[in-house]
């Protein structure tokens, strides 16, 4: 294939690398998508499906460290570091750590909350393109809480979004028993944000925007992309080079790697989550709820209740270590006791996760034509279609609907080789 103004290649099937083809297909760009699998069979198939619009508060907050023992001692908690990792991920912590400095971490909640504000205006049209409306549902979200105060944590969440533009409510115990038949008589306080969205197949709609993107004329060629060209526009896959004019990088964590050979570090580890879907889970709702003391989402899916959560930082290749998903199970129980787990499959996969919350969108420095789309952690379902529509007002010479430089590469290229000699954090 030989490069024009209107070719583009994207390395990766998921839900960003799909969306971004939709849109440049839309733009009039003729595009080529290469992933060794099925499209959305990575991370986009075991998200917890929400969109998160409210949720701007970046996982690295001001007080972080004072509970780091308690994260990684407690088997209850949802953190897990292996140890196989750790000193080669030691870089990518201490970024971490100094991104929970409150003046970080109000400029990180700042440019979340500027991708979450273009979620819905650059989403449903994708979704309009590939017939998929009966998988995206408005229902809001449900944070609940055992005891009768919202921890002073969360309350510091709940005010950041509140900070930028999201309604916030408050729930009653009486409330939550209207919503939640049979939960345990404990969860007495809620909160629920009424503007969040959520799909109740993620899988389903990566197929639908893959299924539109062929049916358009698009190319989807089931190859590994083991290299990328000296000169950023092109790729090796299946022992052959693709040339094109932009080359857009949208494979997950194993962008990291990918990248590296054209001289770009980025602090890209796997933060692998776990689910449990419950095809008969016993239990009736049809809000997203969040147990807020042990951070573990149930969403209602087409297909039963899925159960998300847990953040195991450990080697990509690593062999899952199930016992996590019953730890979900039993945790889940303790809110809904009545919660049948017979029947459920396990999931796990590996979320390419940032030190400050915020993925890698933009041109590469040094390389025009090569552009990136990775590192969207938790958020990739919700921020999907925002990177896709600013990557492609960018190729096309149109000004994003957003500032792309908080999420411009170059943020880390200035301090990730240099973390031995900053000070500690505050």
């Amino acid at each position: 294939m030989q490069g024009s103004a209107r070719t583009a290649i994207i390395v990766g099937a998921g839900i960003v690398g799909m969306a971004t083809a939709l849109r440049l297909q839309a733009d009039g760009i003729s595009v080529t998508v290469f992933d060794a699998r099925e499209p959305g069979t990575g991370c986009s198939e075991g998200n917890s499906g929400g969109f998160g619009i409210g949720l701007v508060a970046p996982i690295a907050m001001p007080g972080i460290l004072r509970q780091v023992p308690r994260l990684l001692l407690d088997p209850e908690e949802p953190l897990f570091i292996s140890p196989r990792i750790f000193p080669r991920a030691l870089p990518w912590f201490w970024q971490f750590a100094r991104n929970a400095r409150p003046h970080r971490m109000r400029q990180i909640a700042a440019a979340r909350a500027a991708l979450n504000h273009q979620v819905l205006d650059t989403l449903m049209p994708l979704v309009k393109l590939a017939g998929a409306e009966d998988l995206v549902r408005h229902e809001g979200m449900v944070f609940l809480f055992r005891g009768d105060v919202v921890p002073t944590g969360a309350a510091a969440r709940f005010r950041l979004s509140e900070d930028h533009g999201i309604v916030t409510e408050r729930l009653d115990a009486a409330e939550i028993a209207g919503l939640y038949p049979g939960i345990a008589t404990d969860v007495r306080i809620g909160v629920r944000i009424p503007g969040n969205w959520h799909c109740t197949d993620p899988l389903g709609l990566v197929t639908a925007f893959a299924r539109a993107f062929e049916a358009r004329g698009g190319r989807i060629v089931r190859a590994d992309v083991t290299a990328l060209t000296a000169s950023g526009t092109g790729v090796v896959a299946g022992g052959a080079t693709h040339t094109a004019c932009h080359v857009v990088v949208a494979a997950g964590v194993w962008s990291r790697k990918m990248i590296a050979a054209l001289g770009y570090s980025v602090p890209l580890e796997a933060e692998r989550g776990y689910h449990l879907m419950l095809p008969k889970s016993g239990v009736a709702f049809a809000v997203p709820t969040t147990l807020a003391d042990r951070n573990i989402v149930l969403t209602p899916m087409d297909n039963g209740l899925r159960i998300t959560g847990i953040a195991e930082f450990a080697p990509i290749d690593a062999p899952p270590d199930y016992s996590h998903c019953d730890r979900l199970l039993a945790q889940a129980k303790c809110y809904f006791p009545d919660l049948d787990g017979g029947g459920a499959e396990r999931w796990m996969g590996p979320r390419p996760s940032t030190p400050d919350s915020l993925p890698v969108i933009g041109q590469a420095p040094r390389h025009p034509g090569l552009w990136f789309a990775f590192g969207h952690g938790q958020s990739g379902l919700a921020h999907a279609s925002v990177t896709a529509a600013s990557l492609g007002a960018a190729i096309a010479g149109r000004r994003a609907g957003i500032n792309l430089t908080p999420y411009g590469i170059e943020r880390f290229q200035r301090s990730y080789n240099r973390h031995l000699s900053l000070s500690p954090p505050s």
